[in-house]
């Protein structure tokens, strides 16, 4: 186990700048408890919190972290949790922390963050899927029949476009599924047919956790709404375009979205970003109508980097594009207050996704890799292969990575780890 101080490696998603939480169980403890991960380490904040490691930050603390998801813990005071990593990042961070100083401790605390099985980091209570990023609505909406010849939506500067999705397909990081069935119209036959996707595809988003709740029949604004932030997880909002193109006309996507969505199972808290903090590139201020105005645009987002690999059945991965967060025309403030806004409330452990993150080509410097977060875009809707790589939709066997990192404070970098998900062969149908 550790000795004092840590060795990080520069390259690690989880330097002590970060301290990130998530939920995990061991091969000799199966009970699923709260953690933290730092370098090569995952740290069990259930054993020290029996320490009585967090006694004086709150009498909230008894077995907090010992529950089975962080739902009660996101609910605290955002000053609680603040004051719970200040304790963390001491307790790892001083030479004389029973950490370091008793062995017993040292042995209780730690463990391999390659032993470790991940879990869900909270109990999903409402999932709303956003699409806030303009350089991707402009390259798909083309090939929408109900948006014949639209640039954009007209409301897409207004106020951000959302859908309800569905929280019981919501999975952990390396969950793997099977090929999805539905109803759409054959490609090559004109026919309509329930049949598995012939048009499989991934999006890269970013996803919110939410903190504290709403009470029905209130509302709040962008400013207001960082204190019901807990963090931010990658999402991978897995659809299947045939199904979701045939199904959307007039009330929006369903089976095409509802079979699985992955996140990535460490929660990276705002603190930890906060050295990112920026502004959307797209966004003026007062441009938006007031009930998602922020008083300043000035450090409303993050400049948050995300790769996207794809291995295709049995071959090396290979990166297929990487963009960014800033450019988001609305920030995760705006996403809150709009979904709060009609007064229906919200719930700890709300998950909202960013949308496809894709960035346009004038504010990316890299002309050696794509910058969109989802193959219907990279491949023109299935019309031209993959870069490097070839094919065009996931095939069965493909596995997708999805990586994010941000510059945190003394520049080291806040990672999020990685989020991975394969395609199994549909139900029913024999593998080859």
């Amino acid at each position: 186990m550790p000795e004092f101080p840590i060795s990080i490696d520069t390259s690690s998603s989880f330097p002590l700048e970060n301290i990130p939480y998530g939920v995990f169980s061991t091969r000799e403890d199966a009970k699923k408890r709260a953690g933290t991960a730092v370098g090569q380490y995952v740290v069990d904040l259930a054993y020290l919190e029996r320490r009585g490691v967090f006694d004086e930050v709150s009498n909230a603390f008894g077995n907090l972290f010992a529950q089975e998801t962080l739902n009660n813990f996101a609910a605290l005071s955002r000053d609680v949790r603040s004051k719970t990593r200040e304790a963390i990042t001491t307790a790892l961070s001083s030479k004389d922390s029973p950490l370091f100083t008793d062995r017993d401790v040292n042995e209780g605390a730690f463990y391999r963050l390659r032993d470790v099985e991940m879990h869900l980091p909270m109990h999903i209570s409402e999932f709303t899927d956003f699409s806030c990023f303009e350089e991707h609505v402009r390259n798909v909406s083309p090939f929408f029949p109900y948006l014949p010849s639209m640039d954009l939506p007209p409301n897409f500067h207004h106020s951000p476009m959302a859908y309800n999705g569905r929280t019981s397909s919501i999975i952990p990081s390396g969950t793997n599924f099977a090929r999805p069935r539905g109803v759409f119209k054959d490609s090559s036959t004109g026919s309509v047919k329930y049949a598995p996707t012939q048009k499989l595809d991934y999006e890269m988003e970013m996803g919110i956790l939410t903190a504290k709740p709403v009470p029905f029949g209130t509302t709040l604004t962008a400013d207001e709404a960082s204190d019901h932030i807990f963090g931010f997880v990658l999402l991978n909002d897995w659809s299947a375009r045939d199904i979701q193109m045939y199904e959307s006309l007039p009330v929006g996507p369903f089976n095409g979205k509802a079979f699985a969505t992955s996140i990535s199972p460490w929660v990276i808290v705002p603190e930890a970003l906060a050295p990112s903090a920026t502004e959307p590139l797209g966004q003026q201020n007062d441009q938006v109508p007031t009930h998602i105005r922020h008083s300043s645009l000035s450090k409303t987002i993050y400049d948050v980097s995300f790769n996207v690999s794809l291995a295709r059945s049995g071959k090396e991965s290979a990166k297929v594009s990487t963009s960014n967060l800033k450019h988001s025309f609305f920030t995760p403030g705006q996403m809150i207050a709009h979904r709060a806004s009609s007064g229906c409330g919200m719930r700890t452990g709300e998950l909202l996704g960013s949308g496809t993150v894709s960035s346009p080509e004038s504010q990316w410097p890299d002309p050696s890799t794509a910058r969109n977060g989802c193959l219907f875009e990279l491949t023109v809707d299935g019309t031209r292969e993959v870069p490097d790589i070839g094919g065009t939709w996931l095939e069965d066997g493909d596995e997708v990575t999805f990586e994010g990192w941000a510059q945190g404070a003394n520049g080291a970098r806040i990672g999020f780890g990685q989020l991975t998900g394969k395609i199994l062969p549909s139900a029913g149908t024999k593998k080859e």
